[in-house]
């Protein structure tokens, strides 16, 4: 009984703190996290306030918001969602990840911390809050960002559960041993296929069963009962709970009652998440943190700075436009749960330095602050961005968003079945090449250990220049074929993607050239990230990173040179298009067809350019929402993706209209982008929807 009491007592201390605080927090327009982690001060051993809870009984109570949390992010991804994220997410979390270990390794080597003290920094700050990220959206992201962004927090689980296991060998001997993070990697890609090809058989169906009892409470004790099971699969088969409560919200959501069970397990999920954050303000000292307050700014900037450019950068590459990549770059600034628990495996350990812990804490508390405010603002910052960037790289963004969509789609299986077959086929030839090429940067920090000895006592020469010269002559000799390969298919792709367009293959054309240089971009950074920070780790040397950031800076260089050709293209098309539409009699607010001008009027062009996409007709009209305002002040490319090729005024027609244009009833824009975005464009100009089947011009 008193041990029960105790719990009572612990748990009265933090929700009634939390209870107080968390108001406020948002009274201030702060996240509700803010509040717990104030409220963890509170109720810690270290603020003379009378108020003190154990530790480490909420410590374990905090485990359970770490599990409900994770089951809640599975019941938002079906498989199939997350086959269709995965692309773009294991992109940018790959390369995140990877860039943000280099990061945090090179500044805690330039402030003179160990080798073991770097990788431990550099792992802690590469993987963002679920938590917290999730718990600051509300109502400021749309679905498409958010589905985003939680594939990438995904991807970083999945990479923490592997940085877990292999920080665990390095906190123990001081160094990254290849032969167990091989067999990490493969003991934990065995394990997640097994729990999800045997939960598939039973979860779904054992759901759909329960939901057929028409009781609430029975389907939400089921549901939190497999997410438990599956979790403590999870801790007894060495990983971490977190791993199979995601499993397990995967497989609820399998069976179609995600949502249902998400909303009834929503306010339990809140309970045990706030608890989790009032036990790591509970763990701040802070004296401790007021003396590490000048760092803990410094690497909050580098965690913001380095995440909004790194996953704008990708996303941007992956096709997924300025909203979505910087909105997503503003949402993952932050530090998260694993890295706490990776920061306590090297202080256990006694590798790591204990004030490591308290900069994380104190890093986090910032972040928690700041991301909300970068979520609430994301719009503005998109629209600096979008009125910031050059127009050359701005329409070539454009262009390169419907090449990653014929990528993805196959190129919808247009222009024959030849071209869809060469483009599926060369996306699993480049999937084929990066694997292989981690692989041998994985085989060969294998061999290092065994190589490395032999060759500096052969040699004469220190181990580092050893391990330098070995996987110089080992991983590059072999990989480097593969490169030159992958470099082949990437050429062969942009070529079948552009097929059809006048022009557009030839050697010399900058739409082939910017699109090679996009593809290069985007398969040097996710092997190059990744296989430079495992080798790097191996030999304690980060000139890896630095490298493929030459490399990466280069072929950025390329593709922007093309845009600026790329933009003179456009100009031209549209241009055309103009002209043609001011040499048709008929003006109407639905969209016109090439095949089907008025009589008497010159037919719309076929453009050179039909990665424009859709081209629709939007009219203004009295009531219209655009009516009045300039196209700078509506910032239409920002918000929906869709462009203005030109503007029908008056039987005349203005290509590429600057952003000065006042818009003015009966004007007619002619607006291009996917139908996704001319919808979008059409609601925020205030016009009905109609079908964009009907409304399609050939561009």
């Amino acid at each position: 009984m008193h041990g029960s009491a105790s719990l009572v007592i612990d748990l009265a201390l933090v929700l009634g703190v939390a209870a107080l605080t968390s108001p406020i927090a948002r009274a201030l327009g702060q996240s509700t996290v803010l509040g717990y982690l104030v409220a963890g001060l509170v109720v810690g051993p270290y603020i003379p306030i009378p108020l003190f809870a154990d530790l480490h009984r909420v410590e374990s109570l905090a485990e359970l918001g770490v599990v409900l949390v994770m089951f809640a992010v599975g019941l938002e991804l079906r498989l199939a969602k997350l086959a269709r994220v995965l692309p773009t997410a294991g992109l940018t979390g790959a390369v995140q990840v990877g860039f943000l270990t280099w990061c945090g390794y090179t500044l805690a080597i330039a402030l003179g911390w160990s080798t073991t003290e770097g990788l431990f920094l550099g792992a802690s700050l590469g993987i963002s809050s679920t938590m917290v990220v999730t718990r600051a959206f509300g109502t400021h992201v749309d679905g498409e960002v958010r589905e985003h962004v939680l594939g990438v927090l995904v991807v970083q689980d999945v990479l923490a559960i592997v940085l877990l296991a292999t920080m665990t060998g390095v906190a123990a001997g001081g160094s990254v041993e290849a032969d167990a993070l091989t067999a990490d990697l493969l003991r934990l890609a065995g394990v997640l296929v097994a729990m999800i090809v045997v939960g598939l058989l039973l979860v779904p169906s054992l759901m759909r069963r329960v939901a057929k009892l028409a009781s609430d409470e029975v389907l939400v004790v089921v549901s939190i009962g497999v997410c438990f099971v599956l979790a403590a699969l999870a801790a007894e088969l060495g990983y971490s709970v977190a791993l199979g409560a995601f499993v397990s919200g995967v497989l609820v959501a399998e069976s179609g009652l995600g949502h249902r069970v998400e909303s009834l397990a929503a306010s339990m999920r809140d309970v045990f998440a706030a608890i989790f954050f009032v036990s790591i303000g509970m763990t701040v000292d802070p004296l401790q943190a007021l003396h590490t307050l000048p760092l803990a700014l410094g690497v909050t900037v580098l965690v913001i700075v380095g995440q909004l450019v790194v996953v704008t950068l990708t996303g941007l590459v992956s096709g997924l436009g300025l909203r979505r990549s910087v909105t997503a770059g503003l949402a993952l600034g932050q530090i998260g749960e694993f890295s706490f628990i990776l920061a306590g495996v090297g202080i256990a350990a006694g590798g790591v330095r204990s004030e490591l812990h308290v900069l994380l804490v104190s890093v986090a508390v910032l972040t928690a602050f700041t991301t909300p405010l970068a979520i609430r603002h994301a719009a503005r910052a998109v629209s600096w961005a979008d009125r910031a960037m050059p127009g050359s790289i701005r329409r070539t963004l454009a262009l390169h968003e419907q090449w990653v969509l014929a990528l993805r789609t196959g190129g919808n299986g247009t222009g024959g079945s030849t071209r869809a077959a060469t483009i599926r086929s060369g996306v699993r030839a480049l999937a084929l090449d990066a694997v292989l090429i981690f692989g041998l940067a994985l085989g060969s920090a294998r061999l290092a250990e065994i190589v490395v000895p032999w060759l500096s006592g052969a040699l004469g020469v220190e181990g580092s220049l050893a391990r330098t010269l070995w996987f110089a002559t080992c991983f590059f000799a072999l990989a480097l074929p593969v490169f030159v390969v992958a470099v082949r298919t990437t050429n062969a792709l942009a070529t079948a993607v552009l097929a059809g367009s006048e022009d557009a293959s030839g050697p010399a054309s900058p739409r082939l050239r910017a699109l090679r240089a996009f593809l290069l971009f985007g398969l040097t950074a996710l092997v190059g990230f990744p296989s430079a920070t495992v080798i790097g780790a191996s030999i304690a040397d980060g000139r890896g990173v630095v490298l493929v950031i030459v490399v990466l800076i280069a072929l950025g260089v390329t593709a922007l040179r093309s845009a600026r050709d790329v933009e003179a293209e456009v100009k031209s098309a549209a241009q055309r298009i103009a002209v043609a539409l001011t040499s048709q009699a008929a003006e109407s607010s639905h969209g016109i067809e090439a095949t089907k001008a008025p009589e008497g009027a010159a037919p719309v062009p076929r453009s050179p350019i039909p990665e424009l996409g859709a081209t629709e007709r939007v009219a203004i009209s009295a009531g219209s929402a655009g009516r009045g305002r300039t196209l700078a002040q509506i910032d239409l490319r920002a918000r929906t993706g869709a462009t203005v090729i030109a503007i029908q005024r008056h039987g005349k027609s203005t290509a590429l209209p600057n952003g000065k244009d006042i818009l003015e009833d009966g004007d007619v824009l002619l607006v291009a982008g996917t139908h996704q975005a001319i919808e979008a464009a059409r609601q925020v100009l205030g016009e009905p929807s109609s079908d964009p089947a009907s409304d399609t011009v050939v561009a």
